[in-house]
């Protein structure tokens, strides 16, 4: 499985550097992180994320509220991670494999989209993870759709989502 892959190309990045025993603190202190990546990784479906969030909409909104065309267009819009930044055949352990990809996911898009926005919020943040945990760590999918719910509400207040 492609995700399984990409995880644990992760967690080799992570501890497959050449450290000196004092230095291991520092990593040591990322297991945690690493860990729960690992032990979510394959719970990471966007198919489940939108259904999660559709049982949340159902409990409390009726089906002409506006929540639900949020929903639609978030999902028409966004279904993978690779929407955001190409996964296949990459080598999550070379350093300028992993700045090529943050250099994707920070890229102006051909034609804009309701992702332009957010993916002008993650490419910052997933440097800054990168950078305090040596590996690149990417949204959820449950951020994305948050986001792009929140970006479908403030262009209907009148708003940009490039206020955003």
């Amino acid at each position: 499985d492609s995700s399984n892959d990409f995880f644990l190309s992760r967690a080799m990045a992570l501890v497959d550097k050449t450290e000196r025993p004092r230095d291991l603190k520092a990593s040591l202190g990322h297991l945690e992180s690493v860990l729960f990546f690992l032990r979510y990784m394959e719970k990471e479906d966007v198919n489940l994320a939108y259904s999660e969030f559709e049982l949340l909409a159902s409990a409390r909104n009726p089906p002409e509220d506006p929540v639900w065309n949020a929903l639609r267009d978030a999902r028409a819009c966004y279904n993978q991670v690779e929407q955001l930044v190409s996964l296949s055949g990459r080598d999550f352990a070379k350093p300028d494999e992993v700045e090529r990809m943050l250099q994707e996911l920070g890229s102006e898009e051909t034609t804009p989209t309701m992702l332009t926005p957010i993916r002008k919020i993650f490419a910052p943040w997933c440097a800054l993870m990168r950078d305090q945990f040596s590996v690149l760590v990417l949204p959820h999918h449950t951020q994305v759709i948050c986001l792009l719910l929140f970006c479908h509400f403030l262009d209907r207040l009148g708003g940009s989502p490039e206020d955003v």
